[in-house]
């Protein structure tokens, strides 16, 4: 029996339903890279969940729990295991360079939920707890749906992905992107009801109603508000996601995923990075 062949089990979170083309790219591969389908099928689902641009996912033949991120940011739970890793890096590569093509998953019915045609399709979906939410890059906007209602957040030059939620009573969503981790209220709400409370933060931004089209750098890329005149260096994004993965490795080590031990050479090794 090959490598391949054998299934590894415990992947999570499930992952939707594949369409017949997304059943055929999951076989092609893991011919090619020599994993399990139910490994690359996680591996599939946490880039569609990442917008095709990072992935985070648990699975057993892929080394546990690990990270992924374009640029070359990769961790997995067996981290002194640099073949495997290679392996996996590999895969989560070539999977996300298809996975921009869409299409390999069955649409998400989100137990009901219908979000503004105007949005367009979502790029990643996903719920937590009492909450819903979609991420619609075309459009730049985050819907969230809770208590009934639907909110929007302009996601400006974010590419969302790794949902998460805080542990504390606010339960606010949080997520990455390429310039780091970013929570829901440092984004400018721009649709759906909002009583007082929701509200009183937003009146404190500078730029409070933004217009459609954003102020661009010589090179044509979009702004980040507060950032000064000239493009965002290359160095300045990887930087932000060494920092975003230490604190996924910090998570990690919080849950007793990760020894002290294995926590202090990952943290020195990322931290050389910088």
């Amino acid at each position: 029996m090959t490598q391949h062949q054998t299934q590894s089990q415990g992947s999570c979170p499930s992952p939707r339903e594949l369409s017949q083309s997304g059943a055929r790219l999951v076989k092609e591969l893991a011919d090619k890279h020599g994993f399990g389908e139910t490994a690359v099928t996680a591996m599939l689902a946490a880039l569609d969940r990442g917008g095709g641009r990072q992935a985070q996912f648990s699975d057993p033949e892929l080394g546990g729990m690990g990270q992924w991120s374009r640029g070359g940011m990769l961790m997995i739970g067996d981290m002194f295991n640099d073949a495997l890793k290679a392996r996996v890096g590999a895969l989560a590569a070539d999977a996300a360079e298809r996975a921009a093509k869409g299409g390999f998953f069955k649409p998400d019915a989100m137990a009901g939920i219908d979000w503004p045609a105007e949005l367009g399709t979502p790029a990643a979906t996903g719920s937590q707890n009492n909450m819903r939410y979609a991420f619609f890059p075309d459009k730049r906007r985050l819907a969230i749906a809770r208590g009934g209602e639907i909110e929007l957040y302009d996601t400006g030059d974010h590419q969302i992905g790794g949902f998460g939620q805080q542990q504390d009573s606010s339960e606010r969503l949080s997520f990455t992107s390429q310039h780091g981790p970013v929570t829901i209220d440092m984004l400018h709400r721009v649709g759906g009801s909002m009583d007082a409370q929701a509200t009183s933060g937003l009146d404190r931004r500078e730029d409070r109603e933004l217009p459609r089209e954003r102020p661009t750098d010589a090179l044509g890329e979009p702004k980040r508000a507060g950032e000064p005149d000239g493009s965002r260096s290359k160095g300045e994004d990887a930087h932000a996601s060494i920092l975003a993965a230490i604190e996924g490795i910090a998570g990690l080590h919080a849950k007793g995923i990760l020894s002290d031990e294995e926590f202090a050479a990952k943290k020195a090794e990322l931290l050389g990075r910088l």
